[in-house]
């Protein structure tokens, strides 16, 4: 037992380290900008603004998710074992290929939104397609790129693509509330505006060049595919499980509860945010691991950043709970009452934390036919519970839903991880 935590504790003393705190780094920033985003929106526009932008923003969120399916998890897993050219060729078809899914799908809304709204004459419905469309378009770009430098580890780059979107979303929001103009449909497009102009910062810096080719892309789709159609079934079933509860809640409780729901998420959603952060590093460096190293060195790795995660979310809710009513006052009079909300968010991601790093190192394993059987199940108990018990007990019911269904996905990712860990011992 002495030896293997010798050897783990050696492992993490490699440059990695480093790379991966500057990772966190970048990602707690990022956090920490959301935090401050939606403690504006919800202090400065009224409780129904806040709620269409808690949906609008959830709706980017969504087809963000299908591109983590179809293009950005297949990237980062299977890129390492190839070499210089074949990576080219690699990246060149997933990156134009993705927009043959997703333009078409983008217009497709757009012209569903027009017609909508001419019919019942009510054009703000069009603005909410219109803002969200281009934010989406924008923020899968930012994403496709990013991952690409995850992939890579070029973390120096990421965290210089994460200060430039801090500082043009905060110019943004900044003005927004000098000349009142704080409204969903306003704080969508400043965080398309960030997505985009992050992009194009990262190919000012970056000397690659890809080039558009239908072979690569076709032949790049059908390698992928035996990977992203049980990643796309997953993502459907985590969309009814952790987006789900929204749409029953505003459609059941209204938008004003939405709102205190998601204004209490916000306390603890820089956890969230750290945790997803460390599994771009489990898929990027794992995949690198356990193609190039050794899958004793792969168990090492996941097990300490699982306990790196627990760790970082006991410290943080420690310091919250101590803060609590300072931060909550923030929000004025209007989210008074969101302490429980607060305290069930906390409990979810705690879940949260342990069930994503074991469900991403299952993802380096190449696990997602089993993750997606997993995702339904999890998925049905969290929506069947979040109908019941929205009705019985309100908004905490939500939260309790997400939780329980949390707990069972972590319980059968477990299961699996160690089924794995055993037959390649």
């Amino acid at each position: 037992m002495e030896l293997e935590i010798k050897s783990a504790v050696k492992f993490f003393r490699r440059p990695f380290v480093l790379k991966f705190s500057f990772a966190i780094l970048t990602q707690s920033l990022l956090s920490l900008t959301n935090l401050i985003i939606g403690i504006v929106i919800a202090k400065y526009a009224s409780k129904s603004e806040y709620g269409m932008y808690v949906i609008l923003f959830s709706i980017i969120g969504l087809v963000g998710n299908y591109q983590g399916a179809i293009v950005n998890t297949p990237l980062t897993v299977l890129l390492p074992a190839k070499n210089a050219k074949e990576k080219q060729v690699f990246l060149a078809g997933l990156g134009y290929g993705q927009w043959i899914f997703f333009i078409p799908l983008t217009l497709l809304s757009i012209i569903i939104g027009f017609i909508y709204s001419y019919k019942y004459q009510d054009f703000t419905i069009i603005t909410y397609f219109l803002v969200v469309s281009f934010a989406t378009v924008t923020y899968l770009l930012r994403e496709f790129i990013r991952t690409i430098n995850y992939s890579k580890l070029r973390i120096g780059l990421i965290v210089k693509m994460d200060v430039f979107f801090v500082f043009i979303t905060s110019i943004g929001f900044f003005l927004l509330v000098i000349f009142q103009k704080l409204t969903s449909s306003f704080s969508i497009i400043v965080l398309g505006s960030g997505y985009l102009s992050t992009a194009l910062f990262e190919r000012v810096h970056s000397n690659e060049k890809y080039y558009f080719d239908w072979h690569s892309i076709k032949n790049v789709f059908i390698e992928t595919w035996q990977y992203s159609r049980w990643a796309l079934l997953g993502v459907t079933s985590d969309i009814f499980k952790n987006r789900g509860y929204i749409y029953i809640v505003t459609v059941s409780l209204g938008l004003e509860t939405i709102a205190d729901i998601s204004a209490a998420r916000l306390f603890i959603m820089p956890v969230g945010l750290i945790v997803v952060s460390s599994g771009k590093m489990i898929l990027a460096k794992g995949a690198g691991i356990l193609n190039l190293q050794s899958k004793k060195k792969f168990k090492q790795f996941v097990i300490l950043l699982f306990l790196l995660m627990i760790t970082i979310w006991s410290v943080y809710v420690l310091i919250l709970w101590v803060g609590l009513n300072p931060l909550t006052s923030l929000l004025g009079e209007k989210y008074k009452n969101i302490g429980g909300f607060i305290l069930l968010w906390g409990f979810f991601f705690l879940i949260y934390s342990m069930r994503y790093s074991i469900t991403t190192a299952l993802s380096v394993c190449k696990e997602f036919k089993a993750m997606s059987k997993y995702d339904i199940i999890s998925a049905i108990i969290t929506t069947v519970a979040c109908l019941i018990l929205t009705r019985s007990i309100g908004g905490y019911g939500a939260i309790i839903a997400l939780t329980l269904g949390e707990g069972v996905l972590l319980m059968l990712a477990m299961a699996r991880f160690v089924k794995v860990l055993r037959s390649d011992s």
